[in-house]
């Protein structure tokens, strides 16, 4: 069922019990409504008054208004409408506020920020996380860069090479993780993509040069630019050193090679140079001058979900370990986004003779876990994790290939083995196993 209904000051449209606020143009107390809707719904078909209603609802600070779900009524030619939730759909958009909203209600919405920096990128990781966890790069001529990322590109709009930096900074945090998707060259002083690549003169630098073949005579092996073979009003050719005709290629002749005339400065050359001529600024760039950048596809890692969701790093950068309830917590998560079929994320577990370690007391059985943790944090990486629930029982969570999951549980085996040997005089056994991560979920449920 659909209906419209208006007050004095908004209108809302109702689709089987959804509210959404019908937005024509962008004023202050729109933010005061937000609350008390499901979602937005642009209706406008001027397109500036469509840009600055998603500038604006997407730059404010309030988080009620900028991860709200933002659909728009009518098509409309706009690179905006990556920043939005798509054209409204009758048949979907259920789902899709359904999800915005549960993935809201989920996020630490009080995080302070120290800087614009850290606000714009507290931002980014909330609006990642309430649309799937993952951020793809779209392609847009009008952009300097060639393409725009949802949401961040709103805030560097006239630096918008400064997004690169951004987002750099926070992958080194490991709250988000990449796939490089294309790699683009960008002009040296204003970071333009819009270039135009000119093979030009090495002598003079002029564009005006004239490609041209070399043949080679068979008979008598001269070599010369296809010109000077040419007999001048007609289309045959003659040998200039030999005075032979040149009838047939591959018979009479080849074309080993080409060269370049230079119509400006008469310069003969073999290679041109090629430059790559910026349409924004005019700046002839060298080749070994272009920025190169790779534009990624972004998604959040499980520190970057811990982050958004109590707004603090699950542990210190030098310690990976976890408490129990959390590390089964990050198990769960990790499972939902884990394809079964071809998996990327596995659990190790190690666990060791209990009969020989019953006989330590609990001093040494507490400084033993801890020697033995430190061991483990030395093989794993920043986007691993592991607990302990006894000082004989290890578990891991490795975000790694299966063969590199593997090689990193036999060098703990063999590195344990020695420890204990070396400590306690003893022989202990040790026994360690790899599985997916839906096949340990499913055996600790």
């Amino acid at each position: 069922m659909l209906r419209i209904i208006k007050n004095t000051t908004t209108q809302q449209l109702l689709i089987n019990d959804y509210s959404l606020l019908l937005i024509s143009d962008w004023n202050d107390t729109i933010i005061h409504h937000v609350v008390n809707h499901d979602a937005l719904l642009i209706t406008t078909q001027h397109k500036d008054s469509f840009h600055t209603i998603v500038s604006n609802i997407r730059s404010h600070n309030d988080p009620e208004l900028f991860l709200k779900p933002l659909f728009y009524k009518y098509d409309i030619s706009s690179n905006y409408t990556i920043h939005t939730d798509g054209k409204l759909n009758e048949l979907t958009f259920t789902n899709i506020i359904d999800g915005i909203n549960q993935k809201f209600s989920e996020i630490q919405t009080t995080i302070p920020n120290k800087s614009f920096k850290e606000s714009i990128t507290n931002r980014f990781l909330q609006y990642i996380y309430s649309r799937n966890g993952k951020i793809d790069a779209h392609k847009d001529r009008n952009s300097k860069l060639g393409y725009l990322f949802p949401f961040i590109s709103l805030f560097y709009d006239k630096e918008s090479f400064s997004i690169f930096n951004l987002l750099d900074s926070i992958e080194k945090r490991n709250l988000i993780t990449s796939t490089i998707k294309d790699q683009i060259q960008l002009c040296n002083p204003c970071h333009d993509s819009y270039l135009i690549y000119k093979e030009t003169c090495p002598k003079c630098g002029s564009i005006h040069i004239t490609p041209q073949d070399i043949i080679h005579h068979f008979v008598c092996a001269h070599v010369a630019p296809e010109q000077d073979f040419k007999k001048e009003s007609t289309d045959e050719m003659e040998c200039p050193k030999c005075n032979k005709h040149l009838r047939h290629i591959g018979i009479d002749y080849d074309k080993p090679s080409a060269v370049y005339h230079c119509n400006n400065c008469l310069h003969d050359f073999q290679n041109a140079k090629v430059v790559a001529e910026c349409h924004t600024c005019d700046h002839q760039n060298h080749l070994e001058e272009l920025i190169q950048v790779a534009i990624k596809e972004y998604s959040l890692t499980l520190e970057g979900i811990h982050h958004v969701q109590n707004g603090s790093r699950m542990h210190s950068a030098n310690d990976p370990s976890v408490s129990d309830s959390l590390f089964y917590q990050l198990v769960k998560r990790e499972s939902k986004r884990e394809n079964p079929v071809h998996p990327s994320c596995f659990v190790g577990i190690i666990s060791m003779n209990t009969i020989l370690l019953e006989r330590l007391n609990d001093h040494y059985k507490n400084k033993l876990k801890q020697e033995i943790k430190t061991i483990i944090n030395q093989y794993i990486e920043d986007s691993n994790y592991q607990t302990a629930d006894k000082e004989n029982h290890y578990i891991l969570l490795l975000d790694q290939s299966e063969s590199e999951a593997q090689k990193i549980l036999e060098k703990l085996e063999n590195n344990l083995i020695k420890l204990l040997s070396d400590n306690l005089h003893i022989t202990l056994k040790i026994n360690s196993k790899l599985q997916s991560i839906h096949k340990f979920k499913s055996s600790s449920a």
